[in-house]
């Protein structure tokens, strides 16, 4: 097979499971001889420069980034690129207007969230330039199928996709002397940025009356919004519930795969998850998750098999079921082992980077 040479384009400001997924993406791209060409904005540029790939930092400000378009058709034109692979809907925009100036380029756009796309005219036309469509779930593709009328035979569902052998022996013994744990304390934590989608105050809500002695629960994640009101919104209800001795709140971290390690529960209370790789993460981090029936969610987690779905916010069915694998150690050791073989099965590494390039050779050769 010939290698490709393939542009990655993504604007977004701030880190997250999109951007994780992303780097990973790149990497296995990498390794199989392909040469990788990233634009990304200076915010998040940093998380890539480790990688062995051609990095460019562009503005990317928004839609209609003139100079930014200018900036792509030059890498197009001087490096060959055979596809670009747009991650955002702002890239989308970007994309589209690098195709007129470079006409036989072919496009790849992932969609990493389930909110509809605009429905105008012109955004019709937009995503008509689009050659093929990535969606992270069947949730995903269900979306853009109803809400854009976008063929089913222009969207491929691959699924996002971890190298489990990066959350084998992980190191967590730092951990236990920053946040001066014991080593029986029993953690439950939520990790994703602190956002009404996200749902911390659902958590709050869970775990504020949870009877057991020797618990210790972590609110991961920051609130990137400029006036945190959000965040000031559930400090105001620690201090109300009087339990601020009780929940760290960490802000911002880099570990989170040692953080994962750390947790004997994962709660995921989000109020929609296009996918939900912090549920993978944990299922590798041998980590049994407790996250509401959503979206996604429903995709890769199987009911009191490899984790638990509760329906309609229930504080009580959460917290009963961090009851039962808090008290029931053959039960917890199920799930866990069944996490494992889910994340070896349906969301490797390998998996994934299989059928992102086997989307490419398809949009190449047809």
């Amino acid at each position: 097979m010939n290698k490709l040479n393939i542009l990655q384009i993504n604007s977004a400001k701030n880190w997250g499971g999109g951007e994780t997924h992303l780097k990973d993406l790149i990497i296995g791209l990498r390794d199989r001889g392909h040469k990788i060409f990233l634009t990304v904005r200076p915010q998040i540029a940093n998380k890539f420069k480790e990688l062995d790939i051609n990095l460019k930092v562009l503005p990317l400000k928004n839609s209609i980034d003139f100079y930014s378009v200018f900036k792509l058709v030059q890498i197009i034109k001087k490096n060959e690129i055979d596809i670009i692979h747009v991650h955002n809907g702002k890239d989308y925009w970007l994309a589209f207007f690098v195709k007129f100036f470079c006409k036989d380029i072919k496009i790849v756009a992932t969609r990493h969230i389930v909110k509809p796309i605009k429905n105008s005219f012109i955004h019709k036309i937009m995503l008509s330039k689009i050659d093929q469509f990535i969606a992270v779930s069947e949730s995903v593709k269900k979306e853009m199928i109803n809400s854009n009328n976008i063929s089913k035979t222009k969207i491929e569902v691959i699924y996002n996709g971890i190298n489990i052998k990066e959350y084998k022996n992980i190191n967590i013994e730092y951990l236990y002397k920053e946040f001066d744990l014991k080593i029986d304390d029993f953690v439950i934590g939520i990790v994703g940025t602190i956002s009404d989608n996200k749902n911390q105050n659902l958590f709050i809500d869970i775990v504020s009356d949870i009877e057991i002695s020797n618990t210790r629960f972590f609110i991961v994640g920051e609130d990137n919004t400029i006036e945190q009101k959000y965040k000031k919104k559930l400090l105001d209800k620690l201090e109300t519930k009087k339990i601020t001795d009780k929940i760290v709140l960490t802000g911002y971290r880099e570990d989170i795969k040692e953080l994962m390690s750390l947790f004997d529960i994962l709660i995921i209370p989000s109020k929609t998850e296009a996918f939900g790789l912090v549920a993978i993460e944990a299922m590798a981090s041998e980590t049994p998750v407790i996250a509401n029936n959503i979206d996604g969610l429903e995709e890769i987690i199987q009911d009191n098999y490899n984790g638990f779905l509760i329906n309609n916010n229930s504080v009580y069915k959460f917290r009963k079921v961090m009851m039962c694998l808090y008290n029931n150690k053959e039960l917890y050791n199920n799930i866990v082992g069944n996490g494992i073989c889910n994340v070896k099965n349906n969301f490797s590494f390998q998996k994934m980077t299989n059928e992102v390039e086997k989307v490419y050779i398809n949009i190449i050769s047809g």
